[in-house]
């Protein structure tokens, strides 16, 4: 069976089903294997394409290259490392920094317990600060109020 025709077998069967938005999902052939790409909401989108790109007469294999998005957060359901886009060189950056700050914190409780305890102060007085000028606000203590 010809690529174009799996193709279109897919396309017909995706445009079929409720459950999936066939203008999302991308159909690559190659060969009697079928690529999926494209972008999913739910996990039941995804395994509903790929049953449905399986049941295609001359589908011999499915690759599901899906990226499933949630709350605007692309998480990837493929193991191809070379086509993953992962942004951690902060990640690694900040990871790094807190391990050698865990080591300074164990070998010097006691700098450790003045500085948390300056810090957290210091985040407690800045998160508190609004609350602490809100009376000298007549708009903040009308908005509060809800009148």
């Amino acid at each position: 069976m010809k690529a174009a025709d799996i193709t279109s077998d897919i396309r017909d069967a995706f445009k079929r089903n409720v459950l999936l938005d066939a203008n999302k999902i991308h159909i690559k052939p190659n060969g009697n294997k079928v690529i999926l790409h494209g972008k999913v909401s739910n996990y039941a989108e995804m395994d509903e394409s790929e049953q449905v790109a399986w049941s295609a007469l001359g589908a011999n294999s499915v690759d599901n290259q899906h990226i499933r998005w949630r709350n605007n957060m692309s998480i990837t359901e493929y193991d191809n490392t070379d086509e993953q886009v992962i942004g951690s060189g902060w990640i690694t950056a900040i990871a790094i920094v807190m391990i050698v700050l865990g080591i300074i914190a164990i070998a010097f409780p006691f700098f450790a317990t003045i500085a948390s305890t300056v810090l957290f102060g210091w985040v407690f007085t800045l998160l508190e600060l609004p609350k602490l000028l809100m009376p000298f606000n007549r708009e903040a203590r009308v908005k509060s109020l809800g009148k």
